[in-house]
């Protein structure tokens, strides 16, 4: 015998596509003690109970097949003919919309994510991404959203078509994909950085927007280091050289350690071995040194038509101008330039932000992702920035007494004219 009073707790999923199927995983209370015991109905609409996979009492799933219109309606299931259980909310058959694709091209060799926007994107038990060239693997959904990865081209086309089959449903995206040459780099440079790295490296080539989230890969003994790109137009793109983060590497200047390096760009492989291809490895040096300021408290004095001046050893620094950056306070210092044993720059002519109460400003250098503090640039002394502010209280207090002063002196010597007896006066 199977127990009365049957209940469902869940069901799952909550909607599905009209003209397609889809399977529902109703979960709940005395559901039977074999699968052959249930009947179930969604919405009024047979739904065929599965032998496998059915767990006694608490879980059995069921399809439901296609319908010709949106609608919307309870689950219900009967235990052996006679017990019936109902959902307390409903589910719902909908049609889904497919209204446009995003990016509309990519590399012939695929991988690029595009995004399908649309509304019920989510529904039913099964979804798949179809093109002429393949499946477009899904990697994320929701309602409004279907994310999937491009296959890489296998049929000529000026463009392809993609269908998304809902439960055997069958929806078309209005716009078609384009497949274009995969991304091509004539030129990388500097091929230079220091270990630290964070220095920008500048690449020319030829279809390189085609890419959504370029790297920028290094290698040394079996460790990989990876940094993003930024694509600026179709033909350039900066990327950000990784640091080596491995102890122990004996470098110098003269004697640089040299990596090889590829660019991570969706499934293209011709630029996986970019740097055996002509364009030679990449070249690391040590990490620039910089000397503390000399005077004292590491404090230099600003004047207004003084460059300032960054002693150290800065060997390569010229070809990495681009990631210097010099900071007095939180302001940047201008007309930047180094040379082997220096950098100059032209420090703010007014007292920056990040100015101490005592007048200082640190210095700050940044060559990628180093980071040093030489010293400070002093722009006032405290004495002098307080006594605009002494004055000013000396002066509101003084003045006041000094008024009322005069005013009471006078009063008093008006006072002794008027009683004042008369010279030639006779009492």
């Amino acid at each position: 015998a199977v127990c009365p009073n049957p209940q469902i707790t869940r069901f799952s999923p909550t909607a599905g596509p009209i003209k397609g199927s889809t399977l529902i995983t109703v979960t709940g209370i005395n559901l039977g003690k074999v699968y052959s015991d249930i009947s179930a109905l969604v919405a009024g609409k047979p739904c065929t109970v599965k032998p496998d996979p059915y767990q006694p009492a608490t879980r059995f799933v069921c399809e439901v097949e296609q319908i010709d219109s949106e609608t919307s309606g309870a689950i219900s299931v009967t235990v052996d003919g006679k017990y019936t259980a109902k959902s307390d909310s409903e589910f719902n058959f909908v049609d889904p919309v497919l209204s446009s694709l995003t990016p509309s091209a990519g590399p012939v060799s695929g991988g690029i994510i595009v995004t399908l926007l649309g509304d019920h994107l989510d529904i039913g038990s099964e979804i798949q991404v179809k093109m002429t060239s393949g499946v477009c693997q899904i990697v994320k959904q929701n309602k409004t959203a279907l994310e999937c990865q491009v296959p890489a081209q296998n049929v000529k086309s000026t463009g392809e078509k993609i269908e998304v089959i809902f439960g055997g449903y069958r929806k078309e995206v209005p716009d078609v994909f384009v497949y274009k040459p995969d991304p091509t780099v004539n030129m990388i440079e500097p091929l230079k950085s220091i270990m630290s790295g964070g220095t920008s490296i500048t690449i020319r080539g030829d279809g390189l927007n085609l890419i959504q989230k370029p790297e920028f890969v290094t290698k040394y003994g079996e460790k990989h280091f990876r940094e993003g790109c930024e694509v600026l137009t179709d033909y350039m793109m900066e990327c950000k050289v990784p640091a080596i983060n491995s102890p122990n590497i004996n470098i110098t200047e003269t004697s640089p350690l040299e990596v090889h390096y590829w660019f991570n760009m969706a499934n293209v492989t011709s630029l996986r071995n970019i740097s055996y291809n002509g364009f030679g490895p990449m070249l690391y040096y040590p990490d620039p040194s910089i000397t503390y300021f000399e005077e004292e408290d590491r404090t230099k004095t600003f004047h207004e038509t003084d460059m300032l001046s960054i002693q150290g050893r800065f060997r390569m620094v010229n070809s990495l101008m681009a990631s210097v950056r010099v900071f007095v306070g939180d302001e940047p210092c201008s007309q930047t330039e180094a040379n082997d044993l220096s950098i100059t720059c032209k420090p703010p002519t007014s007292t920056p932000k990040g100015t101490d109460d005592s007048g200082k400003a640190p210095v700050t250098v940044r060559i990628g992702n180093m980071r040093s503090v030489p010293g400070y640039l002093r722009y006032f002394l405290p004495s002098e920035n307080s006594k605009p502010i002494t004055l000013g209280v000396v002066l509101g207090v003084a003045l006041p007494i000094v008024f009322i002063v005069v005013l009471l002196t006078i009063c008093v010597l008006r006072r002794h004219r008027k009683h004042k007896p008369e010279e030639n006066f006779i009492p």
